[in-house]
């Protein structure tokens, strides 16, 4: 039997006054792995017990800060630890802003950071799962994520407008979390600023068993809590999934 649990630690867009950044930690019997570190995130994943400088990988979908400057906290308890590397998968131009962020940390010599820069069609083992990088529009270069342990399949959109590929790997998947940041009829901001509108959103991740929408904002978590058709979880929100 495969498990693996999903921790929602930041649900918010980058303005949400009541929700962390966008952050999800999974957990198996033998691994954790981090996407995303928005602001929050680090002090959500203490509350579930977990200690945060354990987590040496991390997938960073884009260079937003609302994604990556939690990696300054996270980095900052591992030099208190006996956990002192820290990797970290992402895009080129996400790179070099975490590469500027990490400096300004006190005594950074004392931990072993590699940034490894990702492409969408790459596929990376991290420990026991499979990490599939997938094409994503946003603002700035940014990736989608297919995640495997065994034979759990889960997708992370990280910040995009719609794109086929994500639709097309959702049919089927165990669990399917794309952003909704946009309230519905703002379709063609969302073309211009890389985002997604909640009806959009739940189209994207229709035909996936367990279906979550985060990156929200106060006005698409209003919208989606009337519609009730896929789950808006709250920080700290847990999924734990099973298959043989």
């Amino acid at each position: 039997m495969a498990c693996i649990t999903i921790y929602m630690l930041g649900t918010g867009n980058a303005i949400h006054p009541y929700r962390a950044n966008s952050s999800i930690l999974l957990r198996t019997s033998e691994d954790l792995l981090l996407v995303d570190a928005g602001c929050g995130a680090i002090n959500n994943i203490a509350r579930h017990g977990i200690a945060p400088a354990v987590i040496d990988v991390v997938l960073v979908t884009h260079g937003h800060p609302d994604h990556y400057a939690g990696l300054l906290h996270l980095a900052f308890l591992k030099t208190f630890s006996n956990h002192r590397s820290l990797k970290i998968y992402t895009t080129k131009h996400a790179s070099r802003l975490i590469e500027r962020l990490l400096s300004s940390l006190h005594k950074p010599e004392k931990l072993d950071i590699e940034i490894n820069i990702v492409e969408p069609g790459e596929t990376y083992r991290i420990n026991n799962l499979i990490a599939t990088v997938l094409e994503a529009r946003h603002s700035v270069e940014a990736v989608s994520l297919e995640i495997k342990y065994s034979s759990v399949r889960i997708l992370v959109s990280g910040d995009t407008s719609p794109t086929q590929i994500y639709k097309s790997r959702a049919r089927g998947a165990d669990v399917a979390i794309h952003e909704a940041t946009l309230p519905s009829g703002m379709e063609d901001i969302g073309r211009e600023i890389g985002h997604t509108t909640v009806r959009q959103a739940i189209d994207q991740v229709r035909e996936a068993r367990h279906k979550i929408l985060y990156h929200i904002s106060p006005e698409s978590e209003r919208e989606a809590a009337t519609l009730g058709e896929v789950l808006v979880p709250s920080d700290n929100y847990t999924l734990e999934v099973c298959k043989h």
